[in-house]
């Protein structure tokens, strides 16, 4: 049973919308800029010691009003929810515009599983301090879909601020077609040569040339599911070797596996 019907009073149920795009991108590293809107449930998380000079550390998605997923090593060396903020509704994280809006975090979840060394269970949940009001340019994605019932077809993106070919972190949201590649293949020699767990997806092209990077971790990988005419969460942004490497695509931990722990972590701090 899936997250969405777990917990249909909980998550939105109107959810994985673009009011404002509504037509699908092209073929991050690789990437393009995306539109105003586009990804209305990309979050970035900011860091700031001393509650000003906010920096884009990591990405997240929305999942519910005062919910945020994103991916658990982010937090392991920055623990302290109060040097943390969410933005949501922007673009451009220099010039945000009038269509931001900004909450403190007051708790971090951190998957009680997660391992470190091998980014295993990689996956935190952040409570937000006030709860987001929807509009066009911020909606919560669709969770709730497992792998196999994904299309072969269906078009699968990765969007994010991170570090592009130029080794900059972007300054407007960066967004990317890329194939879901089997774990197979994925952890086969010459490959990631078995190092990837039951907990991880991977995503990306054999030849390499698109791909999340450093600042894009926690960012969400969603597919179209076209008889739900609405985006899906698969996975969250983990980790990769280098960033666009041929036979070395993104792993991104399969946000399926963790229904029942999503669920609970909203349903126990309500």
């Amino acid at each position: 049973m899936g997250l969405l019907s777990q917990t249909d009073n909980i998550i939105h149920r109107f959810c994985g919308q673009r009011p404002l795009v509504h037509t699908l991108g092209s073929r991050i590293i690789g990437g393009h800029d995306a539109l105003p809107g586009a990804w209305p449930w990309q979050v970035s998380l900011q860091y700031s010691i001393f509650g000003y000079d906010y920096e884009h550390l990591c990405g997240g998605s929305l999942i519910h009003k005062m919910w945020v997923m994103s991916a658990a090593h982010c937090f392991i060396k920055a623990r302290n929810h109060r040097n943390w903020r969410a933005v949501f509704g922007v673009n451009d994280i220099v010039n945000p515009g009038s269509t931001r809006q900004t909450s403190q975090i007051k708790g971090i979840r951190i998957h009680k599983n997660f391992d470190e060394k091998t980014k295993d269970n990689d996956l935190a949940m952040l409570e937000l301090e006030n709860p987001v009001k929807y509009t066009e340019y911020i909606q919560p994605v669709c969770l709730g879909i497992q792998l196999q019932e994904v299309d072969p077809f269906a078009q699968c993106f990765i969007t994010g601020w991170g570090t592009t070919s130029k080794g900059e972190i972007s300054q407007i949201l960066q967004e990317a077609q890329i194939d879901m590649i089997s774990a197979s293949l994925c952890n086969s020699s010459g490959w990631y040569n078995g190092i990837l767990t039951d907990n991880m997806i991977c995503a990306g092209f054999e030849d390499g040339g698109v791909d999340t990077c450093q600042g894009d971790s926690g960012g969400p990988l969603v597919c179209y599911i076209a008889d739900r005419a609405s985006f899906y969460q698969l996975g969250i942004t983990s980790f990769g070797y280098e960033c666009a490497e041929a036979h070395y695509p993104g792993v991104y931990t399969q946000v399926q596996n963790y229904a029942n722990w999503t669920a609970n972590s909203i349903t126990n701090h309500q």
